[in-house]
């Protein structure tokens, strides 16, 4: 009975033994099988950031072939709009109103859509155009930081002023460039050509 005994427990020895070996495999298997599930995610998920990291960049292609091709028509139509944009600031500075200025630019470009000598101009030209070569939007942004009205006669004026050299003469009943110019020229000392409550007065 003994030996019928050990040998029942050697056989179960190994039977455990077994048992044990599969166990551990399964174990493996189980934690292989999770590390695949982890890669699958994050490969999906990198396949999904992907996908749309593609749709991006293919708006944006878009965008940049529409931006080259409007690059390439500015650039064409540069010579004529400084021309232009000189003529304004000289013939047509402060003075004008922008109806004036307005119809000024449609008078001289007709309907045959060419600038000075014959260069080609933008179908939709107007003053506001102009005034973006004058002066950029960073530039147009400061005019407001400083107090200049934001309506477009009064930023035709600021570009005309900041692309000159010389000072304009303005006329200012409402004291709206008045202030604008004080803010602008800040660090200069501003002396009144006429001061109605100083000596003499």
């Amino acid at each position: 009975a003994r030996a019928r005994l050990g040998r029942a427990n050697a056989a179960l020895a190994d039977s455990q033994g077994e048992v044990d070996r599969r166990q551990l495999e399964f174990d493996r298997a189980m934690a292989q099988r999770q590390q695949l599930g982890d890669n699958m995610r994050a490969t999906n998920r990198r396949l999904e950031l992907s996908a749309k990291l593609l749709g991006q960049l293919e708006e944006e292609r878009l965008r940049w072939t529409v931006e080259a091709e409007l690059g390439a028509e500015r650039s064409s139509q540069l010579t004529a709009h400084a021309a232009l944009a000189a003529a304004l600031a000289t013939y047509l500075g402060p003075y004008a109103d922008a109806q004036l200025r307005a119809d000024t630019l449609t008078a001289r470009l007709g309907s045959n859509a060419s600038g000075p000598a014959g260069l080609p101009v933008a179908e939709a030209l107007d003053a506001a155009l102009i005034v973006e070569l004058l002066a950029d939007g960073e530039q147009r942004a400061r005019f407001s930081a400083q107090g200049l009205p934001s309506d477009a006669l009064s930023l035709q004026n600021g570009a005309i002023v900041h692309a000159t050299q010389r000072f304009a003469l303005c006329i200012d009943p409402q004291g709206q460039a008045r202030a604008w110019i004080l803010r602008r020229e800040a660090r200069a000392r501003v002396v009144p050509a006429y001061d109605p409550s100083g000596p003499g007065a």
